[in-house]
């Protein structure tokens, strides 16, 4: 039952940060949240990092070794990750996201981004309100019209003409 573990320390907290800004840096992918995770989820106080090798990281992460040690890459550029060498191994220490602030302030080019699709979202809702206006429009003038034109039914039997528009 999922819901019986939220409280069990069976869950990583993902910062909101990394959900909502680091995806606008260059080269980072929303997925590397996820690797970041497997760190924290690794990551061992007392020894003061987390244990697993590249290997074992890649396994959980679902991609292969040379793409888990480029994300990893991505990571440590970023500063979410320090790499240490602990016995010959490289070992891994999950940092602090940057705040929006310092994150647009350190890497301007994510705030560009970042602004880029604002105004793409920006230009589409006013789009899209744009064409609902027209549809509208079009809807109230075809609805205006076939009030206003007759429909004639010609009875067969009474040999009659009635106007049943106005019986709709």
């Amino acid at each position: 039952m999922i819901h019986s573990n939220l409280n069990s320390g069976s869950f990583v907290k993902t910062p909101t940060g990394m959900l909502l800004r680091y995806p606008f840096l260059p080269d980072y992918k929303a997925e590397m949240t996820a690797l970041y995770g497997l760190i924290v989820h690794y990551y061992n106080e007392r020894e003061g990092y987390a244990w697993p090798n590249v290997d074992t990281l890649a396994l959980h992460y679902g991609k292969a070794v040379q793409t888990t040690s480029a994300h990893l890459t991505v990571l440590e550029k970023y500063g979410l990750i320090s790499v240490r060498t602990v016995g010959g191994k490289k070992r891994f220490v999950p940092n602090p996201p940057k705040d929006e602030q310092e994150l647009f302030a350190s890497f301007p080019e994510a705030l560009a981004e970042y602004q880029r699709r604002l105004k793409a979202r920006d230009d589409e809702r006013q789009r899209s309100a744009e064409n609902m206006a027209r549809l509208r429009q079009k809807t109230e003038a075809t609805a205006e019209e076939s009030v206003a034109t007759p429909i004639i039914y010609h009875d067969p039997t009474t040999e009659r003409e009635h106007d049943v528009s106005t019986w709709l």
